[in-house]
């Protein structure tokens, strides 16, 4: 196609056309900025939600971590109370392991009516040195004979269990009905 127009028309015409070029550049150029405005702002506020979750676990994992830490210290210090009540339970014998040699050394005519137990306690002296004292049982009852008391402090005497059973003089006074009391001291375990 020719062109017939005088230059002057024809510069103002690719003037025009330049400018319509121009113009819808810069429209295409400001929606893309726009867009991509919009989708910067979009990923800022995506980012800040997921930073508020983020420190939302974060307080919520340092909380749960100091509560773990404070139950892992009470943990701690109840293992230390069990290790100290099972040290304590293997340097001292217990009551019922005293009742059940006293039950197997009991003939059945004899008759228990009291008994007391004195636990084994540690006493620090000077120069670092510790005296143990054993635990001692105080036992009192009734006899039908004297024979059968006899039989008892024998049987007493035979158990390694008690250690310097002591029966006083006064129980052998009366032949029968005999009230009687000794007293034992409980070796103390290897």
């Amino acid at each position: 196609m020719i062109n017939l127009l005088p230059p002057l028309y024809q510069q103002k015409l690719k003037e025009k056309q330049r400018f319509k070029l121009v113009f819808l550049l810069s429209i295409v150029l400001g929606i893309a900025l726009f867009a991509l405005s919009i989708f910067l702002i979009l990923i800022q506020v995506t980012l800040a939600s997921e930073r508020m979750s983020q420190k939302t676990k974060l307080s919520s994992f340092e909380e749960r971590s100091a509560r773990e830490d404070s139950m892992l210290g009470e943990i701690r210090s109840w293992n230390s109370k069990f290790r100290n009540i099972e040290e304590f339970k293997k340097k001292n014998q217990s009551v019922k392991e005293a009742l059940d040699h006293l039950a197997s050394s009991l003939p059945p005519e004899l008759y228990l009516f009291s008994f007391s137990y004195i636990p084994a306690f540690e006493t620090k002296k000077e120069e670092g040195k510790v005296l143990k004292t054993p635990a001692i049982i105080a036992v009192t009852g009734k006899a039908q004979a004297r024979e059968q008391l006899l039989l008892f402090k024998d049987a007493l005497g035979s158990n390694p269990f008690f250690a310097g059973v002591v029966f006083p003089p006064s129980n052998w006074v009366t032949p029968t009905d005999i009230t009687f009391s000794f007293q034992a001291r409980i070796a103390p375990s290897p």
